[in-house]
Parts: structure tokens; sequence; C-alpha cells
């Protein structure tokens, strides 16, 4: 999977409302790097821009269900996705870098990361 999997990653968040853009340098690629583990990164490939049970981006992505479910929650949990509750049903979405996962991601900034989003943001801008 390697670097082409946070390419493929970087183009699909490139496509949700708030865009992604590609930089010269790269830094996108290293915060998506830094964020989310290969098996992450294409878990949100298979993901839909609506909500959806975790059955159906199971089935998206040819997973067994519970493997795909447990996955999600851990992402939801780390602010990489939306998850909605309601009565006993669960729902999972892909969120944009900005407003979205950059937000979620503001209490536990290290300096690392904040550098890297420092030289990301104006990126946004063009």
């Amino acid at each position: 999977m390697g670097d082409e999997v946070y390419q493929r990653l970087r183009a699909f968040l490139d496509g949700l409302p708030g865009g992604f853009p590609e930089t010269e340098g790269g830094v996108e690629l290293r915060i998506l790097e830094k964020l989310f583990s290969p098996e992450e990164a294409e878990m949100e490939l298979h993901m839909r821009p609506v909500p959806e049970p975790p059955e159906a981006i199971a089935a998206h992505a040819g997973m067994d269900e519970s493997e795909a479910a447990a996955l999600l929650e851990s992402m939801a949990k780390q602010g990489l996705i939306y998850r909605i509750r309601f009565d006993e049903n669960v729902l999972y979405m892909p969120i944009q870098f900005v407003v979205g996962i950059y937000e979620f991601h503001l209490n536990t900034l290290d300096r690392e990361l904040a550098e890297m989003f420092e030289e990301y943001l104006p990126s946004l801008q063009k």
C-alpha cells in the first residue's frame, strides 16, 4: 500500500466539500501518514459521503462486518471520521479536513503535527 494509499486518500478528501489540495512539498501526505494507518486510510476510501451503518461500509470494502465495525469505531474515536448515534444505531461517514479532521485534533496536537498543519493550511486558501 505505502504512499499510494495516502495519495488516493488525499484525492478522496479533496473531493469532499472542504477540499484537500495537493502541495508541491507533499506536506498533506505526511499529515495523512501521521494520522491514518494504511488500514484506516484504505477503509476511508470505501466510505460514501453520507452516513452509513458499519455493515454497508463492510460490504463496500469486502470486509467482515465485525472487523469493519471495530475499525470504524476506532477511527471515529481518533477523530478521523464522523460517527452518528441514535437509539441503538450507529452510522459513520467521512469528514473533510477543515472543518473536520483538523478541529478534532486540536486538543491532541504534538509539535510535529502542529508544524505540518501550519505549513499546510495556507494551501487551502488557493
